[in-house]
């Protein structure tokens, strides 16, 4: 190259920022949005490759590899990773092996005088309906004075949780909200005369309570329902449901987290 072409290249950056000085005035605004829109298009396709990669690259492994390769074991390390920057809810299940259909224990002792103490053992499908029971047998009986132990209940059946949170609270009030992807909101509320409206009402739980019973607890308290007594609960109310999987596996995933009348994220 020349001295004289090489002046003339060395000099177009200069000449192209004057040319566009005097058209547009203003030369820096219009590189730095020609810079950005590269930026953005080139990271839109890294993007869209990325989605793509992972199975590709079992598909020619599985396809081309020279050795024997055990490409099932190689997906469950992937997903492995995946959910590794997940929450601990997260995870990848074998086929189910069915739903454990024993029956709920809810104890029930009537001391006098008005007074009655109910026990749950867990919060899970069908609790309710034998909470309901118990519940009816005392109001018969003249209650007016109760005590409902959470202590040491585990479980995750939110709605069975909130049935039981339905007897205790008036009118239409909210019994708690679940927020799930992209801003989607569930609120739920009172929906029926309970059967202890009214009457003095204290609540047993303690650091091993779980989410569910927690949600009892929040929805009580935040409507003044009843007295708490007992250590802080320390899990967490996340709705977690079960996701198929390539036909083979289910995937535990947490799909909401719950929140208490007045807000706070149970």
């Amino acid at each position: 190259m020349d001295t004289g072409t090489w002046s003339e290249f060395a000099n177009f950056p200069g000449k192209l920022c004057n040319t566009m000085s005097r058209r547009y005035n203003y030369p820096l605004l219009f590189l730095l949005a020609l810079l950005l829109g590269a930026g953005i298009g080139y990271n839109l396709h890294l993007n869209r490759h990325a989605a793509t990669t992972a199975g590709d690259v079992l598909q020619i492994i599985s396809k081309h590899y020279a050795d024997t390769a055990d490409v099932q074991g190689l997906e469950r390390i992937a997903l492995r990773g995946i959910l590794s920057q997940l929450n601990g809810a997260s995870v990848i299940t074998g086929p189910s092996s069915g739903t454990d259909r024993s029956a709920p224990e809810v104890i029930m002792v009537t001391a006098g005088a008005g007074t009655a103490y109910i026990k749950l053992s867990s919060l899970s499908k069908g609790t309710y309906a034998a909470f309901a029971r118990k519940l009816e047998a005392a109001r018969s009986a003249g209650m007016s004075r109760l005590t409902l132990d959470l202590r040491g209940v585990k479980g995750s059946a939110f709605d069975e949780a909130i049935e039981i949170a339905d007897e205790f609270l008036a009118g239409d009030k909210q019994i708690a909200s679940v927020k799930r992807a992209h801003g989607a909101v569930k609120v739920y509320r009172a929906k029926r005369a309970g059967l202890f409206e009214a009457g003095a009402l204290t609540v047993l739980a303690d650091s091993i309570t779980g989410g569910a019973g927690k949600l009892i607890c929040a929805a009580l308290r935040d409507w003044k329902r009843a007295q708490i007594t007992g250590s802080p609960i320390t899990d967490t109310a996340i709705e977690i449901k079960k996701l198929p999987v390539g036909g083979q596996y289910e995937l535990m995933l947490p799909t909401g987290r719950f929140y208490a009348p007045l807000g706070e994220k149970l």
